[in-house]
């Protein structure tokens, strides 16, 4: 009797604490005003200073900027029949991504979803709810854990993720949007080992926190 009383409390203990990990976070409400780039960053607030959103071949890549130079970027590959109201389930061998440097420019650290140390696990979904090529605006949601490639991992959590109306554009104007730093199409830097080197240094993300992998999730 005493062994399944113990057991019974292990189970409930369990499933409290998962309750409350950071992913469950819903503090933050998702901003949808029109020209918006936001997300819920660990319980943080993440806003885009400047975003826009570039169509390039099958890729829909979304980029924002925010004030204190931190750059996150999405991207999806259209699927050729209904692209939009679908989720778009981001991992390690999908074609699309989420990516986040916490600082800015090249010497900064990169995360990206699809450095996930499970290798048949998920990361996130991108949903893309609007594509208008007449007022060229896009829109949709999305979620994501982004990791670097320290030993061992660590990773941000994107929630209640949402670009709502940015801007569709021909020419890219943010820094480094759309090269290969952020960009990982083609197979660049696409196998998550060659973003940087593991020499990028320790950048914290403006006191943002860092989980550690070797903790169980």
């Amino acid at each position: 009797m005493r062994p399944i009383f113990f057991l019974s409390i292990l189970i409930l203990s369990t499933l409290f604490f998962a309750s409350c990990t950071p992913e469950e976070d819903t503090t933050i409400g998702i901003d949808t005003s029109p020209n918006t780039f936001v997300g819920n960053l660990d319980g943080t607030e993440w806003r885009s200073a400047t975003r826009e959103a570039q169509i390039n071949g099958d890729y829909l890549s979304v980029y924002g900027l925010s004030s204190n130079g931190t750059l996150l970027s999405l991207r999806v590959k259209l699927y050729e029949y209904q692209p939009i109201n679908k989720a778009y389930i981001l991992s390690n061998t999908s074609d699309h991504y989420v990516a986040y440097d916490n600082t800015s420019g090249f010497d900064s650290l990169v995360y990206w979803s699809k450095n996930n140390p499970d290798i048949n696990g998920q990361s996130g979904d991108i949903t893309i709810t609007k594509i208008d090529l007449v007022e060229r605006k896009v829109s949709g949601t999305y979620r994501s854990r982004v990791f670097n490639n320290h030993t061992p991992l660590q990773y941000y959590y994107f929630s209640q993720g949402a670009f709502t109306d940015v801007p569709l554009v021909d020419s890219l104007t943010i820094p480094f949007a759309g090269s290969n730093f952020v960009n990982y199409n083609g197979g660049n830097t696409g196998d998550g080992n060659n973003i940087g080197g593991n020499n990028r240094g320790g950048n914290n993300g403006g006191g943002n926190t860092q989980h550690n992998i070797s903790i169980a999730r």
